[in-house]
């Protein structure tokens, strides 16, 4: 019993080990990029050995690839039950445009939402930003299981309202531009607070930002009756 107990101790505090250098691998990448963060500076901000390292992940490269991963995590966690409502909602086809219309303008406040108060949103936005400007392997990871889904749900609708094709380039584009109005809001965090002379964005802020963008939105896809 006495063994066992030791064992799960050993499991559990190498467990910890493992998550504190991810952690750090998110704060440290995202902050100053890959290659200019030594495997010291990891173990040292994860108050672990350098050959935690090795042992976890294989290498340096193996960790980023970790850290891409639990990015994507985050994010799905958060925007997954959304995109499922509503592909349920359109199971048959996108054919009710008015709550095609709302959907698109549901997909990208719920993401606005994350952006602004996800956590560790700061490190995410600078990561997946890094990795759009100068993509590595772990692109694919960030693009196959997290972009590029969000950016077909959002193309199935915008093809449908527009009357064309979802690999059509102008959907292709709209939808881009659509992701924009969100992405802004983390990209350029700081002028906004600057603006509004507010030291952090709080719910009634999110709020408000959610309501101006969400019409912006609904205003892109005019009913047939506007």
């Amino acid at each position: 019993m006495a063994r066992k107990g030791t064992a799960n101790r050993e499991a559990s505090g190498s467990e910890a080990t493992r998550e504190r250098l991810i952690e750090a691998g998110l704060t440290l990448f995202a902050e100053h990029g890959f290659d200019s963060v030594s495997t010291r500076a990891l173990a040292n901000a994860a108050q672990a050995n350098q050959a935690a390292i090795p042992y976890h992940f294989q290498s340096k490269e193996g960790l980023y690839m970790a850290v891409a991963e639990r990015v994507v995590e985050i994010v799905r966690a958060g925007m997954e039950p959304v995109l499922e409502a509503v592909q349920e909602r359109h199971r048959e086809g996108v054919t009710n445009l008015a709550l095609a219309r709302e959907d698109v303008a549901m997909i990208i406040t719920s993401l606005l939402r994350r952006i602004i108060s996800q956590p560790h949103r700061c490190e995410i936005g600078s990561f997946i930003m890094r990795e759009q400007m100068q993509p590595s392997a772990a692109m694919e990871q960030l693009y196959g299981r997290m972009i590029g889904p969000l950016h077909a749900h959002l193309a199935a609708l915008v093809a449908a309202l527009r009357g064309l094709g979802e690999d059509d380039p102008d959907v292709i584009i709209e939808v881009h531009a659509l992701f924009g109005q969100a992405v802004v809001f983390g990209v350029h965090r700081y002028t906004l607070k600057r603006r509004l002379g507010a030291d952090e964005l709080d719910e009634e802020h999110l709020v408000r930002i959610t309501g101006v963008v969400r019409n912006m939105v609904l205003r892109q896809f005019p009913t047939s009756g506007n």
